[in-house]
């Protein structure tokens, strides 16, 4: 057996950034009207974190993590409750405290990390689903709240957390879910989709999750798989991984290939919001087949053993995809082939675009450890 081995190659990836939060040179104006700090103290040029700890506080466990050099002086830096600043927009309801940081309009060298408490109800009583409360920031210049994409959600604690490179008021919120939205359980479930709010159906009073997906096996509802895309050059490599299948567009997310090159190591915390609330990815099952209609390698036929919708492959011509978890936050993607790839050949040479592969994969959530949560 032969394994695709790729050496002197540059690396070329593309990848999509979530929406960021929009930077201004001008600090923020306005500062909040001052509370009594919940936390306070003073950070140099090495960092460190901040944290609110009085658990009667109504601000408990907001929190600020610097990096090293985020700071070019000395800064006493303070966490308070703060009053909402204007009405948060249509639709959306607050999650928890509006929380200030000061002092108010601070830039950093260095995105600080903030933390979020939220609650399990808003104020009308709503349960709040873990998977839909979001940050925002008050933006005193333009006048209205913004998003801001989150870099981690701990369920278990209840908190988001995201970058900034400003302080100014901050608040977990929430978007009203429509009158005829079913309420179901607010925490992973086992056989629950890697991606998307899980769906359920009614029975007997009970809401029975809908599983989805399973690519390898017949069934089972289709679910929306994301997409390794590779394509291989005369001296260089790009690597997609994305919800579709296509490098027409600047789309994508970071992956690193092995030192092999026969596959790639994707960290998926920033990816998948559902893996990172889990703790870890070895609580999934991986699954992976190639797709055939956009995989093109030179002397082979797209047949994939693992897919049991394709005929019988030709004997010491497979081609098949390997998917899985190798620590708590990575998952490495990686291909084999019985045959050598001809990388020096006529056609390659002619046409590099004949060479690329794709793989489909998804997941579906096993469940936690005697049934604990994350």
């Amino acid at each position: 057996m032969h394994i695709l081995r790729i050496s002197t190659l540059c690396l070329c990836l593309f990848f999509v950034m979530g929406c960021t939060e929009e930077k201004t040179d001008t600090p923020p104006a306005q500062p909040p009207a001052k509370t009594r700090p919940e936390a306070s103290m003073t950070f140099d040029f090495r960092g460190g974190d901040l944290k609110v700890t009085d658990r009667s506080s109504s601000i408990f466990d907001a929190g600020i993590t610097l990096a090293a050099h985020a700071l070019a002086s000395p800064e006493t830096i303070e966490i308070r409750p703060a009053s909402l600043p204007a009405p948060l927009p249509a639709g959306e309801k607050a999650a928890g405290p509006a929380v200030a940081f000061a002092p108010h309009g601070l830039l950093f060298q260095n995105p600080a990390i903030l933390t979020l408490p939220y609650a399990a109800k808003t104020a009308d009583g709503s349960s709040i689903h873990d998977y839909r409360v979001h940050a925002r920031y008050f933006d005193p210049i333009a006048g209205q709240w913004k998003a801001m994409p989150l870099k981690k959600r701990d369920i278990k604690n209840k908190t988001v957390s995201f970058e900034s490179n400003h302080f100014s008021v901050y608040i977990a919120s929430v978007q009203a879910p429509d009158t005829d939205f079913p309420a179901y359980p607010q925490k992973l479930t086992p056989g629950e989709y890697f991606v998307h709010p899980p769906e359920f159906r009614l029975e007997n009073g009970k809401h029975i999750l809908i599983e989805k997906g399973r690519i390898n096996r017949p069934g089972m509802q289709a679910g929306t798989p994301f997409h390794l895309y590779v394509r291989f050059y005369d001296q260089a490599l790009l690597a997609l991984v994305d919800q579709q299948a296509s490098v027409n567009t600047k789309a994508g997310h970071r992956a690193a290939f092995t030192e092999d090159g026969t596959g790639v190591i994707l960290d998926t915390f920033p990816v998948f919001e559902k893996v990172r609330a889990s703790g870890d990815a070895r609580l999934w099952r991986w699954e992976s087949v190639f797709v055939a209609e956009l995989t093109r390698l030179v002397n082979y036929k797209t047949v994939d053993e693992q897919n049991p919708y394709v005929q019988p492959f030709p004997v010491n011509e497979r081609l098949y995809a390997e998917i899985e978890a190798v620590n708590e936050r990575e998952i490495r993607l990686s291909w084999g082939f019985d045959l050598p790839m001809e990388m020096e050949s006529e056609i390659y040479q002619d046409n590099p675009r004949a060479q690329t592969l794709c793989i489909a994969f998804e997941a579906t959530f096993l469940g936690f450890p005697n049934g604990e949560e994350p």
